[in-house]
């Protein structure tokens, strides 16, 4: 499919997940915090990857919590000359508002890490399919980082984490239209899967 396609589907898309009701989402924000948290990933992970919600998307707070309790490291993705790098996150962080008013975390570049240092890399998804791709919000970030994950080379003893999609189940499409550099997260989690 033409980029057109994608772009005409991402505003639908975002436009289901923005009609959620306050309590429907609320529910479905429980039940997916409740269904990651319960995934053998998240048990055997102590370097998370999240994300500050923008707009619509399915809010982690709750997770975020329980990483704090469970004594794991959390990140949050910082956009750095046009790469996604991971910055340190605590319930104290400073934050900040990047180029497209997405928060980050306000640090210095010396606590910035990349990928191959997680375990788990939670990615928020505007669509997908039963095939794992996703649709992303468009600007390719996410994308980058997940094709210099899987194909240049690790540091020695780095390994790729797992790629974890986060969506509402009404996200889900039949099947997506991808490109050569679409790449397929490990699984997709939602409120009903």
């Amino acid at each position: 499919m033409l980029h057109s396609d994608k772009t005409e589907l991402r505003r639908l898309l975002i436009a289901k997940r923005t009609s959620l009701s306050s309590d429907e989402r609320q529910k479905a924000e429980k039940n997916i915090v409740e269904r990651i948290v319960k995934t053998v990933q998240w048990q055997s992970a102590q370097k998370i990857a999240s994300y500050a919600p923008f707009k619509s998307e399915v809010n982690l707070s709750d997770l975020h919590e329980s990483a704090w309790q469970e004594k794991k490291t959390l990140y949050l993705p910082v956009l750095q000359h046009d790469q996604l790098v991971f910055a340190p996150y605590l319930p104290n962080s400073a934050m900040r508002l990047n180029q497209y008013q997405i928060s980050e975390v306000d640090t210095d570049s010396d606590t910035l890490v990349t990928g191959c240092v997680l375990d788990l890399l939670l990615i928020p998804v505007v669509g997908f399919d039963n095939r794992a791709y996703r649709l992303g919000m468009g600007k390719g970030y996410y994308d980058k980082t997940l094709s210099t994950l899987l194909n240049e080379p690790l540091p020695k003893f780095a390994k790729r984490p797992f790629f974890m999609g986060v969506a509402f189940a009404c996200q889900e499409v039949i099947k997506l239209p991808i490109d050569p550099w679409d790449i397929p997260l490990d699984m997709i989690v939602t409120e009903k899967s």
